[in-house]
């Protein structure tokens, strides 16, 4: 398995599990067919910014922004995750650096914006859905003025 994929699978396993050490997050990855020694978790987890806290590990950015309600919380996530934005017929896709596409799909989803019914986060693309094509190019275009 590649690094990326191995990294998605970590990040995917602590946002749906509370994970309290290495030994058991590595058995975690093995029942997915992952084997990994403990120096390349240690490596894995420092590079993905993930933390251990008291209710396990969780990832750094979440802790920061986790539970944004308006958009000036979004503006700040778009701004800081985002490097490319692109309308597709009633699609809007966002491109991010590795492993940070879950986080702004997630935030995305924690505000109610009429033009986002809703949304599809990969490792590194966003698929949102919106109503129509024009509500797509009005929300690619907010975006962009975000990021720029």
């Amino acid at each position: 398995m590649k690094k990326i994929q191995r990294k998605t699978l970590i990040i995917d396993i602590i946002n749906h599990n509370q994970v309290f050490s290495q030994e058991q997050l590595a058995s975690l990855l093995l029942s997915e067919g992952v084997e990994v020694t403990q120096t390349t978790l240690s490596r894995d987890l420092a590079e993905l910014n993930i933390l251990k806290g008291s209710s396990g590990y969780v990832i750094q950015e979440q802790v920061a922004i986790t539970g944004s309600k308006n958009l000036n919380d979004i503006e700040k996530v778009i701004s800081q995750y985002v490097v490319y934005i692109s309308p597709a017929a009633s699609l809007v896709v966002l491109k991010t650096n590795p492993g940070h596409a879950q986080l702004v799909g997630f935030e995305l989803d924690s505000v109610k914006v009429n033009e986002i019914v809703g949304n599809v986060s990969g490792d590194d693309t966003i698929f949102i859905a919106t109503p129509s094509i024009q509500d797509a190019l009005a929300l690619s275009e907010l975006f962009k003025q975000w990021i720029h």
